[in-house]
């Protein structure tokens, strides 16, 4: 019987070791996930601010476009050569006014973020 017994507790003390390695591996998985996603949004966040500053200026009547791609990295950072997002302005012009799209996307050519701009043209 006693050896039956220290056999239980192994088994048992197995088992519970196997769970806690499981659980730890799901945690951490789950930790992995949420800053990872937590990144992208934090990037987003200053990619939006440029477009917003961006927006600002394109309004002046005295501001004239000189880039038509923007690149940020995966922070968020500008970036002068091509980088995992990238943002363009496209440029429709109408009789009075000027229509700009400001559409960012990612790497994967997936749309984050997009609206238009209209400049008054005197």
């Amino acid at each position: 019987m006693k050896n039956r017994s220290q056999r239980l507790f192994v088994y048992e003390l197995i088992l519970a070791l196997f769970i806690l390695v499981i659980s730890l591996s799901v945690a951490n998985t789950l930790f992995i996930r949420t800053m990872t996603q937590h990144q992208r949004n934090q990037a987003l966040m200053k990619m939006s601010e440029k477009m917003v500053l961006l927006t600002e200026s394109i309004q002046n009547p005295s501001y004239e476009l000189k880039e038509l791609f923007y690149y940020f990295d995966q922070d968020g950072n500008h970036q002068i050569t091509q980088g995992s997002y990238e943002l363009k302005l496209e440029i429709e012009n109408k009789e009075n006014y000027q229509l700009i799209h400001l559409v960012l996307r990612s790497n994967t050519n997936e749309e984050l973020l997009s609206w238009d701009i209209v400049k008054v043209v005197e």
